[in-house]
């Protein structure tokens, strides 16, 4: 099964979800919510963030970027999930 286009439609009402709140508070809902795929991403987020801020980057820059990086990966993960949902609803629907 290959990863769904997602729709405009689906970013933006994923994209105001998560802007109702800061995005520290994000990410912590989405941890909490997806605590497996959380590790991966505060992982990745943490390794990206150096390569992103530089060597010589205070841990203040550092936790920033990863927190930047760690939304766009949740607000990519709700978005893929958002898709499926829409499109077993369509599916559901058509039968």
């Amino acid at each position: 099964m290959s990863l769904p286009k997602i729709k405009e439609s689906t970013l933006l009402a994923v994209l105001s979800k998560a802007t109702q709140s800061d995005p520290m508070e994000y990410c912590t809902q989405m941890m909490d919510k997806y605590p497996e795929s959380a590790r991966v991403i505060a992982t990745t987020a943490a390794s990206l963030s150096g390569s992103l801020t530089g060597e010589d980057a205070g841990l203040e820059e550092q936790l920033t970027a990863a927190l930047v990086v760690s939304a766009a990966m949740f607000l990519t993960y709700e978005s893929v999930g958002a898709e499926i949902e829409g499109k077993q609803l369509e599916d559901l629907f058509d039968a």
